[in-house]
């Protein structure tokens, strides 16, 4: 699996729950995101972790916590990339 933080159509983190374990994202179906796919979560180059897409709307997508990823460990304008 080949992943580029940098890449020019990843997203960022809009709102992490981090009661409810979930995080909203600003990419969605015109993205090419899908329903069970999966997204990974950086800061920087720095890889956080991955989290599994929920629901999936035009232009944000919500998606799970994959373990061990918690909700604490993602913040607000983190990078979302789609994993291939």
């Amino acid at each position: 699996i080949v992943v580029n933080p940098g890449q020019k159509d990843g997203g960022k983190v809009i709102s992490v729950d981090k009661e409810a374990d979930f995080v909203i994202v600003s990419l969605g179906q015109k993205a090419g995101v899908k329903k069970g796919g999966l997204l990974s979560i950086y800061r920087g180059k720095q890889y956080l972790g991955d989290v599994k897409v929920s629901r999936v709307l035009p232009e944000m997508s919500a998606a799970d916590f994959v373990a061990p990823l918690k909700g604490n460990a993602v913040k607000k304008d983190d990078q979302v990339v789609i994993k291939e």
